[in-house]
């Protein structure tokens, strides 16, 4: 009678231990895959920002900001621009449309074919509160960071996406485009 209490004992031991560790091991898993899918997310925005379509002054839309701020007082910033992109899978293909909005507590970002270029949206999102704050820096006399872009036709030098859930990313626009 006792060893099989004992046996009872041991084995309830063992199995709480198990489950433990496999407990453990999906909470890792799980946190893992959401910070890869974060990287992945972040140097996808990067990789658009930078290749944004530099524009002409007072020419065809490519670069638009959207300062918004809610009821309660945060900002709920968005942008759109073109881009094409150098990296899959944005590629060296036509123009894309991106956009990046906050949606919920994410960070989303959205891209499809623009004037007619083919192929599927592509859409990455990553955790960032409730909180996305753009600002954009100027070029030339307007060298400074603002919330605001007024001339739609031309890309500005540098974004900054704040959110609440880590630094911000800071993206120079048009790497290929003469300073």
């Amino acid at each position: 009678m006792v060893g099989l209490v004992i046996s009872g004992l041991v084995v309830a031991l063992g199995y709480g231990a198990l489950q433990g560790g496999l407990d453990t091991q999906t909470r890792l898993t799980s946190h893992r895959d959401s910070g890869e899918a974060g990287l992945a997310a972040r140097a996808l925005l990067t990789d658009a920002l930078r290749h944004a379509l530099p524009g002409v002054p007072g020419g065809p839309e490519s670069f638009t900001l959207s300062d918004r701020i809610t009821a309660a007082g945060t900002a709920t910033d968005s942008i759109t621009f073109l881009t094409r992109g150098i990296v899959p899978p944005l590629g060296t293909s036509g123009a894309w449309r991106a956009t990046i909005s906050l949606r919920r507590d994410s960070l989303r970002f959205v891209a499809w074919p623009a004037e007619g270029g083919v192929g599927a949206p592509i859409r990455a999102t990553v955790h960032a509160g409730d909180l996305l704050d753009v600002q954009v820096l100027g070029r030339g006399a307007l060298a400074a960071w603002s919330p605001r872009w007024d001339d739609s036709g031309v890309a500005p030098e540098a974004v900054r996406l704040a959110t609440r859930s880590g630094e911000p990313l800071v993206v120079r626009v048009g790497l290929e485009r003469a300073p």
